[in-house]
């Protein structure tokens, strides 16, 4: 489960997919995204609110623009862990992220 500005709620789910919420007022479901070849066990909200990161089992993790939640954006699918991504995290600044893996390492971009 990951939270952003304005009430979004993301959280991702065994069939490789994620769904954002909003939960400021009337709670409702805004959209998903999937893509991942297996459970998306991790997910994160840039600070500024406007990308979404879904790291899953398939050892990638993808960004979305979630500017406008209700129409997400593939932006990019960042490869090279060769088993599940557990962890992913952004900088403060928003222009850099890390992943780690059951492989044993952890990449930046």
């Amino acid at each position: 489960v990951a939270t952003g500005p304005g009430g979004l709620v993301t959280f991702a789910d065994a069939t490789g997919s994620a769904e954002l919420w909003s939960v400021g007022g009337n709670v409702h479901q805004l959209s998903s995204v999937s893509g991942h070849n297996g459970p998306a066990g991790q997910v994160v909200i840039s600070p500024d609110g406007h990308t979404l990161a879904t790291g899953g089992a398939d050892g990638t993790v993808r960004l979305w623009n979630i500017e406008d939640p209700t129409e997400p954006r593939l932006t990019a699918v960042l490869s090279g862990h060769t088993k599940p991504v557990y962890g992913v995290a952004f900088s403060p600044d928003g222009h850099t992220i890390a992943t780690s893996s059951d492989d044993g390492t952890v990449r930046q971009s």
